[in-house]
């Protein structure tokens, strides 16, 4: 009876183990693809109603395609926010396939940015109700309603005791030479007095007229606007001089008591140029002003 009961239970076995092979061919179905075109994401940062195009491809798995839907953080689409190819979709949220769309292509997006920040869920669906998906996360904000100082402006002055003009008209983009109005030099060479011939060129400058100057070197000078550069004045100490500015120091300088500003980059401190003799020396920068 043993020796029964151990062969049914091997064949058992056996058995199980055929029919556990067998099932293991069974192949799981093949969804659709969904995939950007030449971009991994289509992330972007707009304004309100502003829109944002990028290009998707879509292939067939074992079934045909059968819809390509659109859910805004977690909801339909509204069918006016949206294009598919420059189409118009059916619905919202939903655009149906129809004719070599069910079998693959590419189609360029067109979404409206709402007033609100949102993710949008891309999603194919099959025949056979299978499914690929992307997601593209739309960033707004607000335009920037600041005043950029984009135009740049080279300057340079001198020795205050040399042939050359020792002294910067910030307004009036020129330099100035000691037959010039004080009312003009917002930049002047204060290196040396007459008795002190020969003193090492530091550069150091003070403003002949109201000129005040706060010095800011953490200030985003690339991106310089009005309102950034109100704000560092503001929030430092003004004076009427600068002492021994090197390379890469920025200054805040408010012009002539008004409410205009200059925002000065130190590009070049040389002892050895100028065409004096002996005293040399010139200071080199660019600013940007209103």
């Amino acid at each position: 009876m043993k020796k029964l009961q151990k062969l049914l239970l091997g064949m058992f076995a056996v058995g199980a183990l055929v029919f556990s092979s067998c099932g293991g061919d069974d192949e799981e179905p093949v969804g659709p693809s969904l995939s950007f075109v030449g971009t991994s994401s289509a992330d972007a940062t707009v304004a309100p109603g502003e829109t944002v195009t990028f290009s998707i491809t879509a292939s067939e798995g074992d079934a045909n395609m059968d819809k390509i839907s659109f859910r805004q953080s977690g909801n339909p689409l509204a069918k006016e926010k949206f294009t598919v190819g420059g189409e118009v979709s059916d619905t919202d949220g939903e655009f149906s396939l129809s004719g070599g769309d069910k079998n693959v292509f590419t189609k360029v997006i067109t979404l409206t940015a709402g007033d609100a920040s949102s993710t949008i869920a891309i999603s194919v669906t099959d025949k056979d109700g299978l499914t690929a998906g992307l997601q593209v996360i739309i960033t707004v904000e607000e335009p920037s309603t600041e005043t950029t100082l984009a135009t740049e402006v080279t300057g340079a002055f001198f020795h205050i005791l040399g042939a050359d003009k020792g002294a910067y008209d910030l307004v009036g983009e020129s330099e100035k030479g000691s037959a010039d109005a004080d009312a003009d030099k917002d930049l002047e060479n204060n290196d040396v007095n007459p008795d002190e011939t020969g003193k090492t060129f530091t550069g150091s400058w003070e403003a002949a007229n109201s000129t005040m100057f706060v010095k800011s070197n953490s200030f985003d000078y690339a991106n310089a606007t009005v309102e950034s550069a109100t704000t560092a004045y503001t929030a430092g100490t003004a004076s009427a001089s600068v002492a021994s500015p090197v390379v890469g120091d920025i200054y805040i300088a408010k012009l002539r008591g008004g409410s205009d500003y200059a925002v000065i980059k130190i590009t070049k401190v040389d002892t050895t140029s100028g065409t004096s003799t002996t005293l040399k020396g010139t200071v080199e920068f660019s600013f940007k002003k209103k």
